[in-house]
C-alpha cells in the first residue's frame, strides 16, 4: 500500500526536456496514436511528456545509485521493447500529465491527492508479450507550466517551466492483471482525467506498492 510519504517528487531537468523534444519531434510519425488524436501539436506534447517522466526516472536511479539499463531502447522508427531494466526486470512506466487547474491546487497542498487517482495501463498492452509477468509497472504523474515554441504554426518543442514528477509506485505485471478492473474508453470515474481516450485496466495508486521498496 503506498501513502503520501512513500510519493517521490522530482524537479524536471532541462536536459530531460532537451532529450524529450529531439524525441518527440524525431519519433512524431510513427509512433501510435493509441487515443486517435487528430492535433500533432497535442500529440508531440504527449510523446515529449512520456520521455521527461522516464528521462526523470533515470535521474532518480543515478541519485540513489541504482544500476539499470536501457537496452529496451529501439530506433525512433520503433516501438520500444521496455523503458529501464533494473536488476534483469524490465520496468515500463506509465506517465500521466495533470493538466487541470482543480488538480494542481489540490496536489500543492499535499500529495495524498494523488492517491485515489486510477494507475492505469492500455488494455492492448497489459495483452502483449513485451513484458514478463514479473516484470514491473511504474507510475509516474507530471506537472508543469508548458509553453509551446511554433515555427509556421508547426511545433517544434516545449519549454517546461515549476516542472516536476512525482513517482507514486510500482506493481508486477501479473499482480496488476490480477487486482485491475477493465473499463472503457470515455470512462468518466477517475480523478486525474474528465474522460479516459481509451480502453484501459485500472486499479488506484494507493493499491501500489511504495517506491521505496523498489529502490532499496
Amino acid at each position: 500500500m503506498v501513502e503520501a510519504k512513500d510519493i517521490i517528487q522530482i524537479p524536471i531537468e532541462d536536459a530531460s526536456v532537451e532529450k524529450a523534444n529531439k524525441y518527440a519531434m524525431q519519433s512524431l510519425h510513427f509512433t501510435y496514436n493509441r487515443m486517435h488524436l487528430k492535433n500533432p501539436s497535442q500529440r508531440f506534447r504527449n510523446i515529449a511528456f512520456g520521455k521527461i517522466m522516464e528521462c526523470t526516472f533515470e535521474q532518480l536511479l543515478k541519485e540513489k545509485h541504482i544500476s539499470y539499463d536501457t537496452f529496451g531502447e529501439t530506433h525512433y522508427t520503433q516501438i520500444d521493447k521496455y523503458d529501464i531494466g533494473i536488476n534483469k526486470h524490465r520496468c515500463d512506466i506509465k506517465g500521466f500529465f495533470l493538466r487541470s487547474n482543480k488538480a494542481l491546487r489540490e496536489l500543492n497542498k499535499s500529495t495524498s491527492w494523488l492517491l485515489d487517482c486510477c494507475a492505469l495501463v492500455p488494455t492492448d498492452q497489459l495483452s502483449s508479450e513485451k513484458l514478463k509477468l514479473d516484470d514491473f509497472y511504474i507510475f509516474a504523474f507530471m506537472t508543469a507550466n508548458v509553453r509551446d515554441i511554433k515555427q509556421e504554426n508547426i511545433l517544434q518543442s516545449i519549454i517546461i517551466q515549476n516542472g516536476n514528477v512525482y513517482f507514486c509506485g510500482y506493481i508486477t505485471k501479473n499482480e496488476f492483471y490480477s487486482s485491475s478492473t477493465k473499463i472503457p474508453s470515455g470512462f468518466t470515474l477517475c480523478k486525474q482525467y474528465s474522460s479516459t481516450k481509451t480502453d484501459n485496466n485500472m486499479m488506484k495508486v494507493h493499491s501500489l506498492h511504495p517506491m521505496k521498496d523498489l529502490l532499496s
